[in-house]
């Protein structure tokens, strides 16, 4: 047994956490920053209240960040951060915001661009610190080392990873999520449910990654879908945000698997929504990783709940289903005869991580059963 853990990231997790920024601000001696967020929080009565705590710090506000951020929008973004001429940066949104917000900061310190960063295969090495506060319990990436971009015109989308994407701070405020809207609650969380199963899976797990993964698995699988269905519930809420820091940490140091490395083409092709992408395969390639590693993957069912692998891959079938996500490719208007191409453009390391080896023609069977 060989592997190696770590996590420089100060977690605060409370309900109203928010509220005490300025004092997070101060015991780190930030003296001027800038927000970036969306338009739609920032008008939000929350985005009001915290706008007016920060207001002795904050240089400028960004926002108008796509739901899949492009380089466009990370040249936008540093711009913004350099132009500040800031010592921190404030990250207050869902996971694209996140993302995009935690790349600009390393391209802003090394003053440089995505553009020339990524033509020249730079390596990262330096940040402006951030401060991340997810509004969504989804995709963790307060706590990890990636950040996911998007190139509109190639129809790629790719992860970056370094240790300079660690955010500094994560605060996770479960009162920030209660304005969630049911769709993106469901997305959001299936999304959790990627996270955790696919760092269980990866070739890169370690025994406490499978602490952290499994007990992820348990809130979501016993809380999204009342979470869904009792949008104003703060304990489902909780415990979603729970679930998502945890597989996050989890799979920060794991890296994700098949259905991440499956679902960039359908969302950067098609437009599906990250989470639901990563989710429409999920209970189909756990039980394609049990016929190469039953033991474990039947250990995984049992401690979650289950009496073995099909009724553990049928209550996620169920739990889809259940939150109103679609668990077949045609449902999204796509094409039968464009599964061969999605399965060509299924080219992302995630998939070697994979138990289950998928090949060209393994992902094109696994697209064709789930159409």
């Amino acid at each position: 047994m060989n592997y190696k853990f770590g996590l420089p990231v100060e977690i605060i997790f409370k309900c109203g956490a928010v509220k005490n920024i300025n004092k997070v601000i101060k015991d780190n001696n930030f003296k001027k920053g800038i927000l970036i967020s969306s338009e739609r929080f920032i008008k939000s009565e929350y985005g009001y209240e915290i706008i007016q705590l920060l207001n002795e710090y904050i240089e400028n506000i960004h926002f108008g960040i796509s739901a899949n951020p492009t380089i466009e929008d990370v040249e936008l973004t540093t711009k913004a951060i350099k132009d500040s001429n800031v010592d921190f940066v404030i990250a207050l949104g869902g996971g694209s915001i996140l993302d995009c917000a935690k790349i600009s900061s390393c391209m802003a310190a090394m003053d440089t661009n995505i553009r020339y960063f990524l033509e020249n295969k730079l390596e990262i090495n330096k940040n402006i610190p951030v401060i991340a506060i997810p509004t969504t319990a989804g995709t963790g990436s307060e706590v990890t080392s990636v950040s996911v971009i998007s190139n509109k015109y190639t129809e790629d989308k790719f992860p970056i990873k370094s240790e300079y994407l660690l955010p500094k701070i994560a605060i996770i405020d479960p009162e920030l999520t209660l304005t969630v809207p049911k769709k993106v609650t469901a997305s959001s969380g299936i999304d959790v449910l990627s996270h955790a199963l696919e760092s269980y899976y990866s070739k890169n797990n370690n025994p406490i990654s499978d602490i952290l993964a499994i007990e992820s698995v348990k809130l979501v699988m016993n809380n999204l879908k009342n979470a869904v269905n009792n949008l104003d519930n703060i304990e489902y809420r909780e415990n979603m945000c729970q679930a998502s820091l945890l597989a996050g940490i989890a799979f920060s140091v794991t890296g994700t698997a098949a259905c991440h490395g499956i679902s960039y083409p359908l969302t950067s092709k098609y437009n599906i929504p990250h989470g639901e992408a990563c989710g429409i395969t999920q209970d189909k390639v756990l039980l394609l990783n049990s016929k190469v590693e039953f033991d474990r993957i039947d250990k995984l069912s049992k401690q979650v709940g289950y009496s073995n692998v099909e009724e553990f891959s049928n209550e996620i079938y169920k739990l889809k289903k259940g939150i109103g996500l679609a668990n077949n490719l045609r449902d999204y208007n796509i094409k039968k005869d464009e599964l061969e191409t999605i399965a060509s453009l299924c080219t992302s390391l995630n998939i070697l991580a994979n138990p289950y080896e998928l090949n060209k023609e393994e992902i094109l069977k696994l697209l064709q059963s789930i159409y």
